[in-house]
C-alpha cells in the first residue's frame, strides 16, 4: 500500500470522525452519506480479498479518493454557509444601527 494512498485514508477517517462529532442536522447527514458510500466498496474489497480475487480491493483504492473529496466538500460549504450567516448577521446588525441613529 503506498504511502499517498494511506495519507488519503487517514484524512478521510480523520475528517468522518470530526464530522460526526461537530456537525449537527443536514450536514452530519450529508457528511455520514460518505461513509455510507464507503462501506460497499470495503465489504467488497475484504470479501473478495478473502476469496482470493486480486481485483475486489481495487474497489477501495478507487472510492477512497471520490468520498475524501466529498466530505471535503461538505466541509467546505459547512464553512462558507457560516462565513456567509456571520457576514449576513454582522452586515444587518451594521444596516440596523445606521438607520436608527437618526
Amino acid at each position: 500500500m503506498s504511502t499517498g494512498f494511506l495519507l488519503i485514508a487517514i484524512v478521510w477517517l480523520l475528517l468522518q470522525l470530526l464530522a460526526l462529532i461537530f456537525l449537527k442536522g443536514p450536514w452530519r447527514i450529508a457528511a455520514s452519506r460518505s461513509g455510507g458510500v464507503m462501506l460497499l466498496p470495503v465489504a467488497v474489497g475484504l470479501l473478495g480479498g478473502r476469496a482470493g480475487s486480486s481485483l475486489a480491493p481495487i474497489r477501495i483504492v478507487i472510492a477512497l479518493p471520490l468520498c475524501t473529496i466529498r466530505i471535503l466538500g461538505v466541509w467546505i460549504a459547512h464553512g462558507v454557509m457560516l462565513l456567509w450567516a456571520c457576514w449576513d448577521s454582522t452586515l444587518f446588525r451594521a444596516l440596523d444601527s445606521a438607520t436608527h441613529r437618526r
